[in-house]
Formats: structure tokens, C-alpha cells, sequence
């Protein structure tokens, strides 16, 4: 056997660890008999105790399963934290919160998923120097680079020792306990940098920022799958933490998910019919006859949130708190007081909220959620009231997936005449859903989606499928999967880039940068007139997007240039697409130096 807390290889029944000291006293069949309390004992309470005499009457139990804790290992992982930072955060007693994450690392051993706790605050190195091994208590203040070579050096002592290699990493709190690395935006008139936990997958130093940014970082293997659960602090976030490992273990066996719920704005209805017909074939939707007038194929298009004479949402006549797995393809926005998804209303033209983080509290069932909206994953500087990603994870989500910043993805609009083409976000959507109903654990079916969205035919796509692969994160235990026939805990971790031509990013000129309602500066026009044959393209691609697309011609407000290794010069085009009260339409066109190999996608943003 392994043990469960450092993952060295036991050939013998041993009362403790000879290499880190973990209790076994149960773990080998010989003890079986002698040991009073297994890891599954029902009725063991663990309270997490504050500073403050904070008891919640959680427990912290075991799943419904015949296995016991000898079951065969089908999923190792690190559980990665920084217990003094996160004691203190959560107003709770480091021995008492830690105690509770052992019993949730035994009791997930009952259906073969192994964690290792792994203490960021308090960790020695495997490796041992000159002068012994080095141990180190990180602070909020150090870099995630430190806390990521924590993990490397885990990595390189199983390889070391021969053990089976850990595949996931857990990470427990938000960037305020383990940070969260960020990367420069591939295209800053939007936002400056977006914050990633995919370098996690790739802990072998700060060069990876870098990395991610010339796109080197794809040519390497990863060494995880990695989920994050980020928590409000205090009492509350030491109550939502129990209630969500709880949750986990109560579906450690498989997520029942039967029940499908799809929301989307008007304008991407065909597109996400596309993107969710993986869902619908294995799951059910909701149907009944008031929703006709604002239902296709299956999706609720973003109707109006308002309160009736008695003070009450009218969502319940289209929203599924039953729901099993939640698909949101609508805007969404950084600003503190547009907490929600927003479309626009179907035959009223208007755009408004069509979802929120009440309604998301209103969940019944444990559920998967993905959404497409731009900062659909914040999380960064708000609390539940604002984010729908802390108020679902607070509630019954137990995997949510969303990007940290502006996502992009096809519109109806761009279709007219043409086939359904999914590209950047949809892709990664699409194949999310398709890989979890197939059986994949939803941290391998996430980095296999990854994998699916980066495939590439030319380098104009490099740019903005790279940017989704980076902008998207998981959220929640990577571990988890619903119930299927065919439960598949790994995927290949080979380099994202695998059989596309190794292209690297050297450099990005921006050519035209302007404010819609203030025009060019002085720099900007001669910049322009240097630039005369991008002038050309301006107007060429501008006369194919209404003849092609049905958009009406109008000039770039941002233009930028990339280099890439192979030789390619592309264009990265920003058009205002309209912008109506506070939502504001973008659309991104991406071609080469010649004005071809034309691609047009649109973003979900609310200012």
C-alpha cells in the first residue's frame, strides 16, 4: 500500500509511516480487527472551533460505499493549502481545521481517491541538501512560484522513489491563502492581466508567466489536473467549507446528474444548441408549456428578473432548482454592482439580468456548473452577494467552471448562411460536457477539453484559443464525476500543444488604440498613416463583415499586430458592436497581414 500522507510505498503492516509518520493503524487488514474507529465511522463529529467560540455542528463524514480503506487506488492527489493563513482567515483552530481535512482525505479513500494534505505554511522539502532538508512557512506576501515548488518537489520525490505518480491537485482557499499566478493580457485594451490557476499544472518555476504569454508553455507536459474552492472568510467561510466537503463525500460515489438546466441570450441560441446537445442527449430538460414563448431547443432565453405584487422573483417559472447540471451561455461583467448573467430579452429587445447569485442560492440538488459569461469565474475582491461563483459553491455546485476575464465565442449573428461553427469558449463548453457525461472525473475531462480548444489549423487562432485556455478555471474537487457507467479518473496530461506546430509569440505591436468617444490621438493618426496597408485591411474586412456576417460597416477602435516564430503576421481587430444602457457588444476579427483567413467572434461583456 501507499500512504496516504506522503504517498511512500508500505510492503509490510506498519503501525506509522517510517517517512513521514502517518498513523496506518487500520489501514492494513491485520489491524482491522484491533482499530475500534474505521475512516467511514457515521456518528464521528468533527466541530471546527474558532478563536471566537465558533462551533458549527457539522460533521464530517464518509461516502455510501461497501469499499473500505484499503480500496484500490483509482486517483491520488494533493489537498494544497496554507493551514496558518487559512486557520486565521476562517476565525478557526489550525489543529481543529486540519483534523477536518484528514477525515475528508480517509474518508475519500473509501471510493480509492488518496489526498495528501500538503501545508504550505509548514512544508520540509523531500529533497535534502548539504545542510538537510529545508522547510519553509509561506506567507500570503510570497509568490505562487514558492508555493508551486512546493509541488514540484512532491513530484520529483515520487518519481524518486518510484511511486505511483499524484495526478490532482486540490487547492483549498482563494488567492489570499495560495495565490492565484497572473499573466499579461495578450490584448490590454481590455484588461491588463488575468489570473490563471493553469500554471499550477506546470509548477517548474516563475518563468512560467512568461511561458503562458509566448505560448512556450504548451509544449510541456502537465503534471495536474487542479481545481480551486475559494472561501469568504470568517464564520461563514469555515460553515461553507464544512457544508462543501460534505457535499463532495455525499457524491464521492458519482454526481446524479439527470437534470439539465440551459440559459442563454437570444442572440447565441443556435450556437449554444450546438454546444449543449452533448448534455442534452444524456440529460433532461425541463419542459412545460408557459415556457414555449422563451424556450429553443431546450435553452431558456435570458428573461427578465423582477419581483411580483408580492414581492417575489418570477424565476420560478423557468428556472430548475432540480438541476443537475446548470450551462450558461449570456454577458457578464467585473463591475461590483452587476453581480449576475445578462442577455438580451427575447421580443422586447431590451437587455437585462437574467440570472443572479440569489437565484444560484436557491439550488437544490448538487450540481455541475459552467458558464460561457465574461468574469463569469470572479471571485477576486467580492463577496457572495457579487460573485455567482462563490454564492454556488456556498450553495449545492460542486464543480463550476468560468473565466476570470472577457471570454469570447460565436454569435448567431455570425452564421448568417453558414454552418453552426463553435470556436474559443464554445469549443471548451462543448467538449467539457461531452468528456463529463462520458465518465471523466471533471478535472480530467477540464484539461482534455483544454486540450480539444487549442487544436489549431493556422496561427491566427493561437492568440485567442490560448487566451481561453488560460482565462477559464476550475473550481471546486477536480476528483469529482457523476455517476456513469464508465467512471475514468485520468486523461493524457501530454502538452497541450501536441500535434500543432510549435509556434511561439516574439512579438505585439499595437497599431490603433482609441476611445469611441474621444477618436484618435496625434500619435495614434500618424501611427495610422505609417500603417496605411492595415488601413486597407481595415476597410476590406469591414466591407466582408457586412456582406458575409449581416454587420454593418463601421471602423476598429483597437488594432494590434502579433509575431510569431514561424514567420506569420496577424491582425487582432476590436469592433463596437453596439452598446445599449450598460451592455456593450464587442466584436473580435482575427486575420492574417493580408486581410485573410477571416475569423469573427464576439465577447459576453457588460460594462
Amino acid at each position: 500500500m501507499f500512504c496516504p500522507q506522503c504517498g511512500t510505498k508500505i510492503d509490510e503492516p506498519v503501525n506509522f509511516c517510517p517517512e513521514c509518520g502517518e498513523n496506518l493503524i487500520g489501514m492494513f487488514p491485520e489491524h482491522t480487527n484491533n482499530q475500534p474507529e474505521q475512516a467511514n465511522n457515521q456518528s464521528e463529529q468533527t466541530d471546527v472551533s474558532s478563536h471566537n467560540d465558533y462551533q458549527p455542528q457539522q460533521s464530517i463524514g464518509s461516502p455510501e460505499t461497501t469499499q473500505n480503506s484499503n480500496a484500490k487506488i483509482v486517483a491520488k492527489g494533493f489537498l494544497f493549502t496554507n493551514l496558518t493563513t487559512l486557520s486565521s482567515f476562517l476565525n478557526t483552530d489550525k489543529k481543529d481545521l486540519q483534523e477536518v481535512l484528514q477525515k475528508y482525505t480517509k474518508a475519500l479513500q473509501n471510493v480509492g481517491v488518496f489526498y495528501q494534505l500538503v501545508d504550505a505554511g509548514d512544508y520540509t522539502y523531500k529533497k535534502r541538501g548539504v545542510f538537510g532538508a529545508k522547510t519553509v512557512h509561506l506567507k500570503q506576501t510570497d509568490s505562487w512560484s514558492e508555493y508551486a515548488d512546493i509541488l514540484y518537489d512532491l513530484n520529483q520525490f515520487e518519481q524518486k522513489q518510484g511511486l505511483q505518480q499524484t495526478d490532482y491537485l486540490f487547492i483549498l482557499g482563494g488567492t489570499n491563502i495560495v495565490p492565484m499566478p497572473r499573466v499579461p493580457h495578450y490584448y490590454p485594451d481590455s484588461d491588463k492581466d488575468f489570473d490563471t490557476d493553469l500554471l499550477y499544472a506546470y509548477p517548474y518555476g516563475e518563468q512560467m508567466v512568461q511561458d503562458m504569454y509566448s505560448l512556450k508553455i504548451f509544449r510541456y507536459d502537465a503534471l495536474f489536473y487542479v481545481g480551486r474552492l475559494p472561501l469568504v472568510g470568517g464564520r461563514e467561510g469555515a460553515t461553507d467549507l464544512i457544508n462543501y466537503l460534505n457535499r463532495a463525500l455525499s457524491c464521492a460515489n458519482g454526481i446524479p446528474a439527470n437534470r439539465l438546466y440551459i440559459q442563454c441570450d437570444p442572440n447565441w441560441q443556435k450556437v449554444t444548441s450546438g454546444i449543449t446537445r452533448p448534455l442534452r442527449e444524456k440529460m433532461q430538460v425541463r419542459t412545460s408549456k408557459p415556457l414555449e414563448d422563451i424556450v429553443y431547443e431546450g435553452s431558456v432565453l435570458s428573461p427578465y428578473i423582477h419581483t411580483n405584487d408580492s414581492g417575489q422573483l418570477n424565476t420560478e417559472r423557468w428556472f430548475d432548482t432540480n438541476a443537475q447540471f446548470i450551462f450558461f451561455n449570456m454577458h457578464g461583467s467585473n463591475a461590483m454592482d452587476s453581480s449576475g448573467f445578462f442577455g438580451q430579452e427575447k421580443g422586447r429587445g431590451r437587455w437585462c439580468e437574467g440570472s443572479n447569485p440569489h437565484i444560484l442560492s436557491l439550488m437544490e440538488q448538487p450540481n455541475i456548473l459552467f458558464t460561457q459569461a465574461c468574469y463569469g469565474g470572479r471571485f477576486i475582491g467580492y463577496d457572495k452577494r457579487h460573485s455567482m461563483l462563490l454564492t454556488a459553491l456556498a450553495t449545492n455546485t460542486l464543480c463550476y467552471v468560468g473565466s476570470s476575464r472577457i471570454a469570447e465565442g460565436n454569435v448567431d449573428v455570425a452564421l448568417r448562411g453558414q454552418n453552426i461553427v463553435v470556436m474559443r469558449s464554445d469549443v471548451l463548453a462543448l467538449k467539457f460536457g461531452e468528456y463529463v457525461t462520458e465518465g471523466f472525473s471533471v478535472g480530467a475531462a477540464f484539461f482534455k477539453a483544454k486540450q480539444d480548444t487549442f487544436r489549431i489549423r493556422n496561427s491566427s487562432e493561437l492568440i485567442h484559443n490560448a487566451l481561453t485556455i488560460g482565462e477559464f478555471n476550475l473550481f471546486g474537487d477536480p476528483t469529482l464525476h457523476i455517476l456513469s457507467d464508465r467512471t475514468t479518473y485520468k486523461t493524457s496530461k501530454d502538452a497541450i500543444g501536441n500535434g500543432t506546430e510549435k509556434i511561439e509569440l516574439t512579438g505585439v505591436e499595437t497599431v490603433l488604440q482609441k476611445n469611441a468617444d474621444h477618436g484618435q490621438s496625434m500619435l495614434e493618426q500618424l501611427r495610422a498613416q505609417v500603417n496605411k496597408n492595415i488601413q486597407d485591411i481595415c476597410q476590406s474586412i469591414s466591407s466582408k463583415l457586412y456582406s458575409e456576417y449581416g454587420i454593418e460597416a463601421r471602423e476598429p477602435f483597437f488594432v494590434q499586430k502579433m509575431k510569431f516564430s514561424n514567420g506569420d503576421n496577424n491582425l487582432i481587430l476590436r469592433y463596437d458592436n453596439g452598446t445599449e444602457g450598460s451592455i456593450q457588444s464587442s466584436i473580435i476579427v482575427t486575420t492574417d497581414e493580408k486581410g485573410n483567413n477571416i475569423q469573427v467572434c464576439a465577447t459576453k461583456y457588460r460594462k
